[in-house]
């Protein structure tokens, strides 16, 4: 596994006008005002699967409306690209699954018995993290690109 480089974006692919790929930073859509409050007005994590997102095509990079959901008790997003048709990804999860840590002896609660969810060492994963334009919970997606580390989120 690579470890995220310094100073990672959160970028999506996007196409072009000329149809070359570039890298691009999503823009949050949402409305913030002094009425919102920042980062709790939605918990994703409990709010449950399925989700809607964006996730880039696995071959041509093009940026397509996905879903993450659960098959058979694993996570994956689904997606369709017009040009190499529906695509399934499954991810390594510790958010929506009861998943246990593989390191033996590793404690599996704190002290005060709350849960503790295992490290994640493999891609493609599930995270959370937080919109950098409104501080909103979201999930997103770490995954390998051409040996890069990225991760992708939509607000």
């Amino acid at each position: 596994m690579l470890p995220l480089p310094k100073g990672v974006h959160d970028m999506v692919r996007q196409e072009a006008v000329t149809g070359t790929t570039d890298f691009a930073v999503k823009v949050c859509s949402r409305q913030v005002d002094s009425t919102t409050q920042r980062g709790v007005e939605f918990d994703p994590v409990h709010h449950g699967l399925p989700l809607s997102l964006e996730s880039q095509c696995l071959h041509c990079e093009r940026v397509l409306t996905a879903e993450m959901t659960r098959i058979d008790g694993a996570v994956v997003i689904q997606k369709e690209c017009s040009e190499h048709g529906q695509l399934i990804e499954g991810l390594n999860d510790v958010l929506f699954t009861d998943a246990v840590s593989d390191r033996p002896g590793s404690p599996a609660t704190t002290h005060a018995g709350d849960r503790i969810r295992p490290v994640v060492r493999f891609l493609p994963k599930t995270v959370e993290s937080l919109c950098p334009e409104c501080g909103r919970n979201v999930v997103g997606r770490v995954f390998d690109w051409h040996n890069d580390v990225y991760m992708e989120k939509t607000c």
